[in-house]
């Protein structure tokens, strides 16, 4: 599949967040294709995007199919962000107290979305694109890179985007949060998971939930991690 990686810059500047790309490919040519996606982060549009590219060059990475554009990864300079920037699970936004918490060292890059329209993933293109935005931050001289909240492979059980994922690329965790005893969010996925569980459906997909549990505990479960790869 030959797809081209290249950052975003005046040439052509996401309309809305990344996450427009849950529809499918956007078509460079049809400016409009977007008018019916409703995006959870309003800040996040055109002109937010210009506001970095004219300052520091760019603020995301772009996957192109030819004229169609497939995938994204956006990141900013951490101490410009609002803690909302930081989802955690993609739900839930990350708590004031954590982040201001958070060692915001001049130089930090904070990893915000990465999306790939569905019908390209598994190509490896959520990869190359993180690769090439991480490439560009030692090049232009970043010293630190961050992702805030990262569920650990437990959770779900998916292996996607997750903790594993996460130390794949170089990142290391600097703080683990335990989220199933001081958030609301946490009891409504637990409850949740014990019904998947009691309905057999861990046990359908050859999971055994019991171990796990046993293992990890909750936290390991709905517990998330802080990540920074360090540059230099």
């Amino acid at each position: 599949m030959p797809i081209e990686y290249r950052p975003m810059d005046r040439d052509y500047v996401l309309p809305v967040c990344p996450m427009v790309l849950l529809n499918g490919p956007l078509d460079r040519a049809d400016p409009v294709s977007h008018a019916s996606f409703v995006t959870d982060c309003p800040m996040v549009n055109e002109a937010f995007f210009r506001r970095y590219i004219e300052e520091y060059g760019t603020c995301a990475y772009l996957a192109w199919d030819r004229y169609s554009l497939v995938g994204a990864t956006v990141f900013f300079p951490l101490t410009d962000l609002p803690p909302k920037a930081g989802k955690v699970y993609g739900i839930d936004e990350y708590p004031q107290r954590w982040f201001d918490a958070l060692n915001k060292e001049k130089g930090t890059m904070m990893m915000t979305c990465t999306t790939v329209a569905p019908q390209y993933r598994d190509y490896g293109i959520g990869r190359k694109l993180l690769e090439s935005a991480i490439g560009w931050m030692k090049r232009n001289r970043w010293l630190r890179a961050v992702k805030l909240g990262v569920p650990s492979e437990l959770y779900g059980f998916s292996r996607h985007f997750d903790l594993t994922f996460w130390e794949s690329l170089g990142f290391r965790v600097f703080r683990i949060i335990d989220r199933t005893s001081a958030e609301p969010w946490a009891s409504r996925e637990k409850a949740k998971l014990l019904h998947s569980y009691e309905r057999g459906e861990f046990l359908a997909k050859g999971i055994d939930f019991s171990a796990v549990l046993n293992e990890r505990g909750w936290q390991g479960i709905l517990g998330v991690h802080d990540l920074e790869m360090r540059f230099g």
